[in-house]
């Protein structure tokens, strides 16, 4: 995710159920670095009337932070519990990251807009569970759904990446970068892979060392073979400043067989990007790991 622990932290799962009516309506996995004596756990609850409306750089509704009765320090405390929905429908987080100095929590997801449509949901929280600013984006189509989340080393920027139809009814890759500090949008990219492709599916994203450069990978449909879309690696590298396409790298092991990328990550130094997933040939299915120069 880019977002990496620092010598003397933590990291925690916290698994949070929020109850309706005498039944479970989501259940969040939220994995968070903690610094001493700080915790974040997020849980977007599913049922329910919406409480308000959801705008780009404003409050979105839904929002309820629940401090912790106890004062104690004892690991696995909970300090507090933050529920985020969007103006429409159910909300449905996918990706949490911290920032550099470890004071806001970032998470994003599928989020309702009042256009009925799914879109990004992107909120952020302090450290005491207070929400700063909720951003959702919505593509030319109206379906569009956010897979990861990272944040730039010096804090200063948040990335989301998913998917997003187009005015066609594709599905794109969709990355956006937004300012950390206040949730205004700094930039959109797409990728609508080659000429004739049937959907893009962006599934993870990475920011280099130095903050210079975003790096999405994911599942895009080449040109289709008779009726049959056959997927491959779709790595795609952005000027983290401009969102800027530097390059595009595809991968598959046969043209007539599939391959979806599932996890990026950048060495220490920024030189070199790893991306895996699963491929297929004639023998079966392997993970299939590729390195690039960054």
């Amino acid at each position: 995710m880019g977002v990496y622990p620092s010598a003397g932290l933590k990291a925690e799962i916290v698994r949070y159920g929020a109850w309706r009516g005498g039944r479970i309506a989501r259940i969040a996995l939220a994995i968070a670095v903690l610094a001493p004596a700080v915790a974040a756990t997020v849980a977007a609850a599913s049922a329910g009337a919406s409480q308000g409306r959801n705008t780009s750089h404003a409050a979105a509704a839904g929002l309820r932070a629940e401090p912790a009765a106890s004062t104690a320090t004892a690991a696995g405390t909970r300090l507090w519990v933050a529920l985020y929905r969007g103006s429409n429908g159910a909300s449905e987080a996918t990706s949490i990251a911290t920032s550099s100095h470890r004071s806001e929590v970032f998470v994003t997801g599928l989020s309702g807009d009042t256009s009925g449509h799914q879109a990004y949901g992107t909120v952020t929280y302090s450290a005491r569970g207070v929400r700063r600013w909720a951003a959702s984006y919505n593509g030319p189509a109206g379906e569009n759904f956010a897979n990861e989340l990272a944040v730039s080393p010096d804090g200063s920027k948040v990335f989301v990446t998913g998917y997003s139809q187009d005015a066609s009814g594709t599905d794109d890759y969709a990355t956006v970068a937004y300012n950390a500090a206040t949730g205004a949008r700094l930039w959109v990219a797409r990728y609508t892979g080659p000429a004739g492709s049937t959907g893009n599916f962006a599934n993870a994203l990475a920011v280099s060392p130095d903050g210079s450069k975003v790096f999405v990978t994911g599942a895009s449909a080449g040109k289709p073979i008779g009726n049959v879309s056959q997927y491959e690696y779709a790595t795609v590298a952005y000027d983290s400043s401009t969102g800027a396409s530097r390059w595009v790298r595809r991968f598959t092991l046969l043209s007539t067989s599939g391959a979806s990328a599932t996890a990026v990550a950048v060495s220490p130094g920024g030189s070199k990007v790893f991306v895996t997933g699963n491929a297929a040939n004639a023998a079966g299915l392997f993970y299939a790991t590729v390195a690039y120069r960054a």
